[in-house]
């Protein structure tokens, strides 16, 4: 780990959170490396899938020192814990400050949904994390989310023309059929790679946003709403929000097709 010395410590104590060794550091050296370790976290999720989606992600850090803060190994680490859920609450107050200056601020479901899609292990664990989310968002009791060939077959090619449901809800309870390229909402939906509504008659609405994958159309999110039903552009934000989300999640879990040699 770039951020530490050659002689300090680096160790995972538990889910999330990581504890590190600084020995014979000072204060002031201390809070650099922490400050290096925030850099860090921040550059690393910048460079990588989930990073594409412009969510806000960050670390915090508390720090105890020997002997000043206990003799033994449980007052430093309780010290040490103090700290850093004081320094949580810090960066809490001031993403609320924040939120209360941008109205473009992430809403806390999206970072929910992050949370769970980077918990997914599989893409029908994906497909069916973004469905339940995707129905919060708007209210939805009627919901789909597709992915094409190539995301759960890498041989498949990347010019699939077919899309396979993995999860539904309400009347799309089931696989359903194939979703082909330009037919049907669906495939309108998968040619357009834009957010797509659909009149049903009076019905109701279908709405449907493309999940981007390595910069292509790999799957789709769709809903079917009453006819009265109105989505806000807010609304709408964070549903393309959890598409890019969605598409980080599955392009984490897909391998890179072998290149022709």
């Amino acid at each position: 780990m770039g951020a530490i010395r050659q002689n300090d410590r680096a160790y995972r104590y538990g889910g999330d959170e990581f504890a590190l060794l600084l020995l014979g550091a000072s204060s002031n050296h201390a809070e650099e490396v922490a400050g290096r370790v925030r850099v860090a976290v921040r550059e690393a999720v910048r460079v990588s899938p989930v990073g594409g989606a412009g969510l806000p992600f960050g670390a915090s850090v508390g720090a105890a020192h020997w002997p000043a803060d206990g003799p033994g190994k449980a007052d430093l680490v309780s010290a040490a814990d103090a700290a850093l859920y004081q320094a949580k609450r810090h960066r809490a107050a001031r993403g609320r400050s924040a939120a209360e200056a941008a109205p473009e601020a992430v809403p806390g479901a999206i970072l929910d949904a992050a949370r769970d899609l980077l918990m997914a292990s599989s893409a029908d664990e994906v497909a069916r994390v973004t469905l339940r989310h995707a129905a919060a968002i708007v209210g939805a009791r009627d919901g789909l989310v597709a992915l094409a060939e190539e995301v759960r077959d890498s041989s498949a090619g990347a010019e699939s023309t077919l899309m396979r449901q993995l999860a539904g809800m309400g009347r799309f309870e089931g696989t359903g059929p194939p979703i082909r390229r330009d037919e049907g909402f669906w495939g309108r939906l998968w040619s357009s790679a834009s957010v797509l509504t659909e009149d049903e008659n009076g019905k109701g609405v279908l709405l449907g946003l493309p999940i981007p994958v390595d910069g292509h159309v790999s799957g789709l999110i769709g809903v079917a709403l009453p006819a009265a039903a109105v989505v806000s552009p807010e609304r709408l934000r964070m549903l393309d929000h959890l598409a890019a989300l969605a598409g980080a999640a599955v392009q984490r879990l897909v391998p890179a097709a072998p290149a022709a040699g």
